[in-house]
């Protein structure tokens, strides 16, 4: 199979549209978010595309985020619009156009899988978990649209909404403010009322300061779905994570959240062994000073149980929340 970068020929666009609606039948009658997906949230060089002779049969997209952990920021490549035309799967070829972009991706990947144990063998491990609820309006409170008037208490309540928080990168009232006209340009809906903001992205709830009851009292939200991060297995669907390179992940960490997250009281040594990728069966030592790969007498760690050690898993679903 072929792999090219969907900015090699402006005929590719094109037909990654056509696998797009193929494979995400849900979408395919929106024109206007088809339009937002391939204009705006994807970059063309890290959008990958896979010809059979010649034929463009499957496609996939990294979106690069950026992930606050422990006050350190990762940058990450969320993985999304993964699909094969019907007739040329189960041949190996998302298998094989993956193992391209992890050349390419960030030293973290992360997903939500149509299949746990598909993506699974490909090296992914879950993190946690997210649930959709259908919002039932119980009410009729009107809410608009719009730049509203209160704009400083709605930045207030986002503000009171991220403490304690990762899933929010932080933000001044002034990238705020251009995030929401952003998304209102790229065909998002936002509701605002006295209370907070909640952002739609087709028919889901992406981000919002409002409580779920709030959120039931928005005639305009009826029946979309309300996507919240849960603890491992408590959801319907299942976050996933890929580790590229396990030591630019490591030094993208503050070194105290490190050592407080491992418990470390002095000097301990790890090796991090991951059965996908190669790269990841390193030694690192690390110590209340330093993080340094010189190993003697390790504890050996799978990758996946490391990563979910060192990060706040109930706080990991910034790609979600994270700009479009």
């Amino acid at each position: 199979m072929k792999i090219l970068p969907l900015n090699t020929n402006a005929h590719l666009k094109d037909a990654a549209k056509e696998i797009y609606r193929v494979c995400f039948p849900e979408d395919a009658n929106n024109e206007e978010y088809l339009t937002f997906f391939f204009s705006k949230k994807i970059n063309p060089k890290l959008s990958f595309i896979g010809l059979v002779d010649e034929k463009p049969v499957c496609a996939l997209y990294l979106v690069t985020k950026m992930l606050n952990v422990g006050g350190g920021f990762i940058y990450f490549d969320y993985v999304v619009g993964a699909g094969t035309l019907p007739e040329y799967r189960n041949q190996g070829l998302m298998r094989e156009l993956f193992a391209h972009a992890t050349k390419k991706a960030k030293s973290l990947m992360a997903l939500v899988p149509f299949s746990h144990d598909f993506y699974e063998k490909l090296g992914f491990f879950t993190v946690n978990s997210i649930s959709h609820s259908p919002i039932e309006s119980t009410g009729n409170i009107e809410i608009s649209n719009g730049l509203p008037s209160f704009f400083n208490n709605l930045y207030a309540s986002y503000g009171k909404s991220c403490e304690g928080k990762s899933i929010f990168l932080d933000r001044s009232v002034t990238s705020f403010y251009t995030k929401l006209l952003e998304s209102e340009k790229n065909g998002m809906d936002i509701f605002y009322n006295n209370d907070g903001y909640a952002l739609v992205e087709d028919e889901v709830v992406v981000e919002s300061t409002l409580s779920e009851d709030s959120l039931s009292n928005i005639p305009q939200l009826a029946g979309k779905s309300l996507r919240k991060i849960l603890p491992l297995g408590q959801g319907d669907d299942f976050v996933m994570f890929f580790v590229n390179d396990i030591k630019t992940l490591l030094e993208s960490l503050p070194l105290d959240y490190l050592i407080s997250k491992l418990g470390i009281e002095g000097k301990q040594s790890f090796k991090i062994e991951d059965p996908f990728v190669k790269s990841n069966n390193v030694g690192v030592t690390i110590t209340p000073y330093k993080v340094d790969y010189n190993v003697s007498n390790p504890i050996s760690v799978n990758v996946a149980d490391f990563v979910r050690q060192i990060f706040d898993v109930k706080n990991i679903g910034i790609y979600i929340t994270d700009e479009y």
